[in-house]
């Protein structure tokens, strides 16, 4: 049995899901949220054009994610960019 604060949680992500689902639906141009991160932690979010994918590409939506935090306390800016030892979870689907 969920508890209700799961229950909750998965009914205002469900709702928020559906919200951006219309808009996306009603909008000419598809953007999505993009965190842009950097040492400190510093965070900026904007919105940015949903990527075309290559033929051997795909594009993920992703739709809860998260860093631990030793990868916040990274302020190397090579080991920022590198991907080096980070590990970022995300759970989403593939586009099609």
């Amino acid at each position: 049995m969920l508890s209700s604060s799961i229950r909750n949680t998965t009914a205002n992500a469900a709702s928020r899901l559906s919200s951006i689902t219309s808009q996306v639906r009603n909008s000419s141009t598809i953007t999505m949220k993009e965190a842009i991160v950097s040492a400190g932690p510093s965070v900026k979010i904007i919105d940015s054009p949903v990527p075309k994918p290559n033929a051997d590409q795909v594009v993920t939506k992703v739709i809860f994610s998260g860093s631990n935090p030793k990868d916040w306390k990274i302020s190397s800016p090579t080991l920022l960019t590198s991907n080096a030892g980070t590990t970022n979870k995300l759970t989403g689907s593939v586009q099609t």
